[in-house]
């Protein structure tokens, strides 16, 4: 089984999904803590998109639900304000408002805290490049074509 995985990105996934089809559980161990103190913004830049190709490349039918889901505010406001509506940039600016005080608390100390906005920034940029990446992926220094499951194509790496 392990055999199939060293040509393919994302190896975890697929070997989740290898060993739920023999019927055996599969648990997450923990959450994975990735170290950022120093990078730059490029070098994160390409992890998130890295990852944003592995999600597309396994989980293709979930990969357009990330920026309704997961990165929704910057659409929101970008959306809000090209509308004109003023009904919908307040019910943006509530939603905008809800979640500085929610950070707020979730922080448990006052504050202005926007991180998460500049995560759902972060996340839909990774999540357009990968769009845009198509299925070409940079990993370790080199360009290579990513097919189905995630899986390496030998004969187009470049």
């Amino acid at each position: 089984m392990l055999d199939a995985l060293p040509d393919c990105i994302g190896e975890d996934l697929e070997l989740a999904r290898a060993l739920s089809a023999k019927g055996l559980t599969v648990k997450q161990a923990g959450r994975a803590r990735m170290p950022y103190g120093g990078a730059s913004v490029p070098q994160v830049l390409a992890r998130f998109t890295r990852w944003m190709q592995v999600l597309k490349a396994h989980r293709p039918s979930l990969f357009p639900t990330i920026p309704l889901l997961f990165c929704c505010t910057p659409v929101l406001l970008v959306a809000a304000h090209l509308s004109g509506d003023g009904m919908a940039r307040a019910a943006v600016a509530a939603l905008v408002s809800l979640r500085l005080i929610l950070a707020s608390v979730l922080e448990r100390r006052p504050g202005l805290y926007v991180s998460w906005l500049f995560a759902e920034v972060l996340l839909l940029a990774c999540w357009v490049r990968a769009v845009l990446a198509g299925s070409r992926v940079k990993w370790r220094g080199r360009e290579l074509v990513v097919g189905a499951h995630g899986v390496l194509d030998p004969e187009q790496r470049s």
